[in-house]
């Protein structure tokens, strides 16, 4: 699909808009200022050599929260941050920032839907979701394949590293060659005719969308030191120039493709095993990148890649299925095991209506003595959210 060309009329307005927000001088270089600062700690923490050392807490405070400004006695939220931005002299901005007066933690370019990569921890351990953050940004940052290798590679790792996060740290790391991908994007473009929204399989209209975004760094109109630069710029039209958004459906989510497993003479029960015997510190900088590897291969064999739809038909269908059964339509009856089946699947989708009917016609001799307790115990626990 070729690239989206804006017309006469939209390129106009959009160099009109651009000149009246390069005449709000301090909003422009201060926003230019908080985000350098912050970009240069996130390089800092993950540059190759500090990737290793690189923990759950540091990713999460300074790289995936958008993040706030505060004084030694405040913290400001978004709104005032963006007022003080606006309104103070970008040298006195600066002088706030080397002092202390003025500090911030976070990207302050992006936002996330959820506040911290644990929430897609999914029961693992902190180990095994460092491991995996690390990966992803090996794979998304310093790895020599092409851009969209990299991209897919770090989505199918489904640890959170959706579209912000990716192009955000592509930006960070390149700000000529790459921009921000995110929902302030589609509402800037779609604000001139221009569509770039997506949904789960976002890789091919980013790599679209930064092409796109990368022709203007040419034009003398705009001026542009890099794409940070138009990012900011995006940011400020969104908020100066709101435009309703149309709700859209998520496209069909495809299989992922299965990570690669890695050629190596070592296992990770084996380098677990070794962790043990080393210092934190030499193990990664001896173990670390190959731990990690494993580590991420064999959380690859525990999760089903399964789209929202799908895993919903599936439930419905063995709903019916029990609905069925529960209002007589059905010639045969199931065993007391496959009836504890339906019970704890019941229970697990709070069916409590359905979980508490299907005890009556469980034997308890058809079954082991601990399946019918636990089956017990989860039918007795939905009749009584039933009565409270």
């Amino acid at each position: 699909m070729s690239n989206p060309v804006l017309g006469a009329k939209e390129l106009e307005c959009l160099r009109d808009r651009f000149q009246e927000y390069s005449r709000g001088s301090h909003y422009r270089a201060n926003a230019r200022t908080i985000r350098s600062r912050a970009h240069a700690v996130i390089r800092e923490l993950t540059a190759p050599d500090n990737l290793p050392k690189l923990s759950l807490d540091d990713f999460d405070q300074h790289i995936w929260r958008l993040g706030s400004m505060s004084t030694r006695h405040e913290s400001f939220d978004w709104h005032h941050a963006e007022e003080v931005l606006a309104d103070t002299h970008p040298d006195r901005f600066t002088a706030m920032l080397d002092s202390g007066e003025i500090g911030f933690v976070g990207n302050m370019t992006w936002g996330s839907a959820v506040g911290t990569l644990r929430a897609y921890a999914h029961g693992r351990s902190r180990d095994e979701v460092e491991a995996q953050m690390r990966q992803g940004l090996r794979l998304l940052l310093h790895r020599p394949d092409p851009i969209e290798r990299r991209l897919r590679q770090a989505k199918d790792l489904r640890i959170g590293f959706g579209r912000n996060i990716c192009s955000g740290l592509l930006m960070v790391w390149y700000p000529r060659e790459f921009i921000l991908y995110n929902s302030c994007s589609e509402q800037f473009w779609a604000s001139f005719g221009l569509s770039f929204e997506a949904g789960y399989n976002w890789v091919s209209p980013y790599l679209r969308y930064n092409a796109f975004c990368q022709g203007l760094l040419t034009d003398p109109v705009f001026n542009l030191q890099n794409l940070v630069e138009l990012d900011v710029f995006i940011y400020w039209h969104t908020v100066q120039f709101p435009t309703p958004r149309k709700k859209t459906t998520p496209t069909k989510q495809k299989r992922g493709r299965k990570p690669k497993v890695t050629k190596a003479g070592i296992t990770l029960a084996q380098l677990r095993a070794t962790k043990q015997e080393m210092s934190p510190d030499q193990f990664r900088a001896t173990w670390g990148e190959q731990y990690d590897q494993l580590v991420v291969e064999e959380l690859a064999k525990t999760t089903t890649d399964v789209t929202p739809a799908e895993l919903g038909r599936r439930a419905r269908r063995r709903l019916d299925e029990i609905h069925a059964f529960l209002h007589g339509q059905t010639a045969t009856s199931p065993s007391s095991e496959v009836l504890c089946d339906w019970i704890q699947f019941c229970y697990a989708l709070e069916l409590y209506r359905e979980a508490s009917a299907l005890l009556r016609y469980v034997r308890e001799d058809e079954v082991d003595t601990n399946t019918y307790r636990r089956t017990t115990r989860m039918a007795e626990v939905s009749r009584g959210k039933l009565t409270n």
